[in-house]
């Protein structure tokens, strides 16, 4: 007989006999369209019964979106052009589509790329009729997620809930948008009456975890989606459950069988595998020719009450409280021996017979005394030995069979390319190897024997232990078949992809897994490169600039595929394929006829490159270039055409500006009045203007290429030249000079010279250098030199006579002045009143004659006797002026106010405090007769300079005499009404100026007079 693992072993390795292509008979083809990638589980699971219920009698081909990785969908046209090439020749007669993303995106392609094939979809989490319904070639499977459900089951669990924490961090896919839809249907329905809810979408990793930590035992969280972790990367379905269980403080919920066993406490979940085989059982029926609206769709998906037992201990909650029905996962295992199931049929046999034989020698011993009795014993122990040899040689018969199907059983194993295997997965968490079959010698360099006593060989990579021990529990719970994919370590250090395929077969204690393992590294290696491949074309299609394109090799060379480039210029791909004319008729008018007579010679070279304008969908033209392949078939027949077509506006903007910017510097060059020419970095010329020949009178031609020697009086100053200029050129500056140059007749000239760069950031371009005439300039500055110096010498002398005259003029005033008060005290008694005035007008002359003197001699000194330029600060001369007039602003009840903020400049201490003296001292003098004055000084920071402002509330100045108060001996006023000589302004107009700023008045903002000068700041005068 057969032993048990055998029974179950042997259709499998049939069944992988019988699928290889060289074996198996043609097959009905369904191409499963799966949303998200192959490392899903819930994908995985739909995938593996969807492949489970439809056996090996039809060939089931998956195709992998990867919407989670790519959710912008910029993909999806590149997909739809490979599907379409790849599937042309073998169209699948369904097209099973998972998912929202899936369904939508073979909703909008199916015409294009499956319009003879029906379509089942499965894992839509709503049913929406203008997807869903109404196609005539889809019907399907709702995976209705039953968040009622699952928030009534959390609060018989969880008697103090409050709060439910709704996670949903991919709102943007096709999965998190209908999870959004179905929590608001739930919300509408009343499924969160009395308790509070919160949405938490799209937080990112980070974020998300650390508010997950602050949850209490009287919160919960419902997970719908995850995205993507700290470093932007999609992690795996496992890898997020578990991160997201292990921070929370509160129990975490869910809506999908795969999330057990990662930290899910559960829900009311929906059963991606057995969602698999009602969209098989669709399938069927549609293989079996009936129609898509006959068949479906079943709106009420598969679902369970499930629960990890890890979890409820985790959060102390009762498992007395979960709902009927409930299934449980990772119950503790009740304690059992190691089992290991080895056929007794020999110990049988022998125990059997030693029985038989002691029966019937005790027998014949106790008839001894009687012969009739004994010959009848000995006729019952003939027919029991009879018996008995019979019995022995059917076992002996049996035996021979079981060693032949043994050896036919290992015949056939050897044939299979790969490792079988039989696994136990027992209680006690006891499990390994009972069989291993020879090649995991030839594969994995592993001994069988070494296998079956220690499961540990098969070294698992650490990184996918855990996830193949889940795999093998959840399995072993459900009795359902097992697959995997993983990475296994070698002796020799290397590393291999294995894939493991099983059938459940339930034993007492636990269950058995009859399988085989392939190696399927050079697939992965091939899938990768796939992978690769298909980024690169993504990113070439997609990311590119230009627009890609494939088109009909004839009139009207219809567009059958276009890039996503097309949006920048304001179209989408569907509507460039769906019109034939779609190209042409975007062609400028008057380019439309060359670009098409060029696409009919196209034929003769195979390649074409061309440029003429094209309307974006604004309405604007632009200009572009279309390289354009021809594609032929092995024939030589033309088949596609295949191009690239790009914006060159700018291009095309710029040659022009290019053009006008060389015209107008040509313009410039030639009508310049200066010389300017260009050279290169061994100082030879490369570019010359008229006016640089004619200054040196020789020929364009002479100059260029040669060295600039040519200009030079001797290779001395050359040299010097260079060693002067060059320097300061190369750091980016700009070298100033004047040098004497030789003409062509040997005549010297002087010249001004300027040289840079001419790029900056390309010194390999040169310097360009311009040339000036300055000789007559040069003469002109020695007559103006000579005539400066006798100016200066002019102006001393005229200077020393003022001080001078000024002095020695004061001495006569004196004598006037006393003797006129010995006239005064000696003929006073005998003087009339017409004589005593005589005489008071004679001082009065004398004394307002000796003040002009010393005003005109305090005007000359300003700028002769000041002292060296040093940081003064404004505000302390501010106070001693306003201190020297103590006594004026006493008499006049004046208020002076000095604004905060008045700077340090740099300038001469005493002049500074005269400036400010008589500015304050006019407002306190010109005051009006009303009121008492009010004088304010301020200050404001203006372009490179300070601005001071004295303001008054006197009489004020007229407009038409504001210039003239700054003029010498300038009065506006009688001597009778206000005292003064008229030289004060001019005093300060003076010290201002020599400080390097100006002076000026204006109207006050009420009434009065405003007086602004500025001084330079210190950082102006240091730069």
């Amino acid at each position: 007989m057969v032993r048990p693992f055998l029974r179950g072993l042997i259709p499998l390795l049939l069944a992988a006999v019988v699928s290889c292509p060289a074996l198996a008979a043609a097959t009905p083809t369904v191409l499963a369209l799966a949303s998200y990638s192959e490392d899903d589980r819930w994908t995985e699971a739909q995938i593996r019964g969807l492949r489970g219920a439809l056996g090996d009698r039809v060939d089931v081909i998956v195709e992998f979106m990867d919407m989670r990785r790519l959710p912008d969908g910029r993909h999806l046209d590149a997909l739809a052009l490979m599907m379409e090439r790849k599937y042309a020749a073998r169209p699948p007669q369904v097209v099973v589509a998972m998912d929202e993303d899936a369904v939508r995106f073979l909703v909008a392609q199916h015409d294009r790329l499956f319009p003879r094939a029906n379509a089942v979809f499965q894992g839509a989490t709503f049913f929406d009729p203008a997807v869903h319904g109404g196609q005539g070639w889809l019907t399907g499977v709702v995976a209705d997620v039953d968040i009622r459900g699952t928030v009534e089951a959390a609060r018989l669990l969880q008697p103090g809930l409050r709060r439910v924490v709704v996670v949903n961090e991919e709102p943007h896919i096709g999965i998190g948008r209908g999870l959004g839809r179905a929590f608001a249907v739930a919300e509408g329905t009343g499924a969160f009456e009395g308790l509070a809810v919160e949405a938490w979408e799209a937080l990112g990793h980070p974020d998300l975890l650390r508010r997950l930590s602050n949850l209490t035992a009287t919160d919960a969280v419902l997970l719908l989606s995850l995205g993507h972790d700290e470093a932007g990367l999609v992690p795996g379905d496992a890898e997020s459950t578990r991160a997201v269980a292990r921070a929370s403080g509160a129990p975490v919920y869910g809506l999908w069988a795969y999330q057990l066993g990662a930290g899910l406490l559960g829900g009311r979940v929906l059963l991606g595998h057995e969602q698999g085989k009602v969209a098989a059982e669709l399938v069927s029926r549609l293989l079996g020719g009936e129609r898509p609206d006959a068949v479906g769709p079943v709106l009420d998906g598969p679902k369970a009450y499930m629960f990890d037992h890890g979890q409820l201990a985790r959060f102390g909650l009762d498992g007395a409280r979960l709902p009927d029905g409930s299934r449980l996962i990772n119950t503790p295992p009740p304690l059992l021996p190691s089992y290991r199931d080895f056929p007794a049929l020999y110990l049988t046999s022998g125990l059997a017979a030693a029985g038989v034989a002691a029966a019937l020698a005790a027998l014949v011993l106790r008839l001894q005394t009687n012969d009739r009795v004994r010959r009848g014993a000995e006729a019952m122990v003939a027919q029991q030995t009879e018996a008995l040899r019979r019995e022995i040689e059917q076992r002996r018969r049996a035996d021979e069979r079981v060693r032949a199907n043994e050896k036919r059983f290992r015949d056939l194993v050897a044939t299979v390319p790969g490792m079988v295997y039989q696994w136990a997965e027992l209680e006690d968490d006891i499990y390994g190897f009972t069989w291993v079959s020879p090649q995991a010698r030839e594969m994995f360099g592993l001994e069988p024997t070494d296998l079956e006593r220690d499961c540990d060989y098969f070294t698992i990579h650490p990184d996918d232990r855990e996830l193949w021990r889940r795999s093998l529990r959840i399995a072993t719970e459900h009795g359902i078949d097992w697959e995997f994919e993983g990475r296994l370590l070698l002796k020799d250090g290397s590393m291999r992809w294995w894939k493991g395929l099983a059938k459940p077969m339930p034993t007492n204690g636990g269950m058995l897994f009859n399988g085989i393992i392939l190696d399927i590294t050079n697939e992965r290696l091939l899938r990768e490169e796939t992978d690769r491949l298909r980024t690169r074309l993504d990113f070439l299609l997609n990311a590119s600039p230009s627009v890609i394109y494939a088109a009909e090799p004839c009139p009207p060379y219809t567009t059958t595929f276009i890039s996503a480039g097309l949006r920048e210029m304001g179209y989408t791909p569907e509507e460039a394929t769906a019109n034939p004319d779609w190209w042409a008729d975007r062609i400028h008018p008057d380019d439309r006829p060359g670009a098409m007579t060029a696409l009919a010679l196209l034929d003769r070279k195979d390649a074409l490159e061309h440029s003429y304008r094209f309307r974006t969908a604004r309405g604007d033209w632009i200009w572009v270039i279309d390289k354009v392949f021809l594609v032929r078939d092995e024939a030589g027949h033309p088949t596609e055409l295949i191009g690239s077509m790009a914006d060159i506006t700018p291009l095309r903007t710029a040659e022009e500006a290019l053009r006008t910017s060389m015209a107008r510097q040509q313009a410039i060059l030639a009508s310049t009045p200066m010389g300017i020419a260009i050279l290169d970095c061994e100082r030879r010329f490369e570019q010359v203007n008229e006016r640089f020949c004619s200054l040196f009178g020789l020929a364009p031609s002479t100059f260029l290429g040669h060295s600039a020697r040519l200009i030079y009086r001797n290779e001395a100053e050359f040299q010097e030249l260079g060693a002067a200029a060059y320097p300061v050129i190369q750091e980016g500056g700009v070298f100033h000079g004047e040098r004497q140059l030789r003409r062509s007749d040997g005549a010297s000239f002087w010249c001004a010279l300027t040289g840079c760069m001419v790029d900056r950031g390309r010194p390999e371009l040169g310097c360009v250098w311009i040339v000036d005439d300055i000789t007559t300039r040069k003469a002109a500055e020695l007559t103006l030199r000579s005539k400066t110096a006798e100016l200066e010498r002019s102006n001393g002398e005229l200077e020393a006579f003022a001080y001078v005259a000024s002095h020695d003029l004061r001495q006569p005033l004196r004598v006037v002045n006393s003797y006129l008060g010995l006239l005064e005290r000696r003929l006073g008694p005998t003087l009339d009143a017409e004589g005593r005035e005589f005489i008071g007008f004679a001082r009065d002359g004398a004394q307002r004659m000796d003040r002009l003197i010393v005003d005109l001699l305090e005007y000359s000194r300003v700028g002769r006797r000041s002292a060296p330029s040093r940081p003064v600060a404004l505000g302390e001369i501010a106070r001693r002026a306003v201190g020297n007039l103590e006594i004026a602003i006493a008499e006049s009840g004046a208020e002076v106010t000095i604004g905060s903020g008045l700077p340090t400049v740099d300038g001469d201490e005493n002049e500074l405090v005269r400036l400010l003296q008589n500015l304050i001292g006019n407002a306190v003098k010109y005051h009006a007769p009303d009121r008492p004055p009010r004088v304010t000084l301020t200050v404001a920071e203006t372009d490179g300079a300070w601005t001071f402002a004295v303001t008054d509330n006197g009489i004020g100045i007229a407009p038409e005499h504001r210039e003239r108060v700054f003029g010498i001996f300038q009065r506006l006023h009688s001597r009778e009404a206000f005292d003064g000589t008229g030289i004060g302004l001019a005093v300060c107009r003076k010290i201002v100026e020599r400080h390097g700023g100006r002076i000026w008045v204006d109207a006050a903002p009420e009434a009065g007079s405003r007086f602004v000068f500025t001084l330079p700041r210190r950082d102006v005068i240091a730069a």
